[in-house]
């Protein structure tokens, strides 16, 4: 029920920190990074969020989706988890 869409080589979700609006390289071996602000994000989550905000009008990043829609994606995987695991996670 969703929609193929071919992001362009240089969007390198895996670098951008939407709260330093940003690209800060990262080594592949980190799974788990803390963005600018604080948070603590898994790796792969991060990037697929990204993917999430990507304009393809514009073809980059939705910069103003990534910070109105980050608190309530972040809220829900967490919740997730819970309900999968049954506890809260430190990622």
């Amino acid at each position: 029920g969703g929609i193929y869409i071919e992001v362009p080589n240089n969007y390198r979700a895996s670098q951008y920190d939407h709260t330093a609006d940003d690209y800060i390289k990262k080594k592949l071996s980190d799974r788990i990074y803390k963005l600018t602000d604080g948070t603590l994000v898994q790796r792969d989550w991060y990037s697929s969020f990204l993917l999430y905000c990507y304009d393809y009008r514009t073809k980059d990043i939705d910069k103003n989706k990534c910070i109105s829609e980050f608190d309530k994606c972040y809220f829900l995987t967490k919740v997730e988890i819970y309900r999968q695991c049954g506890r809260w996670t430190a990622w």
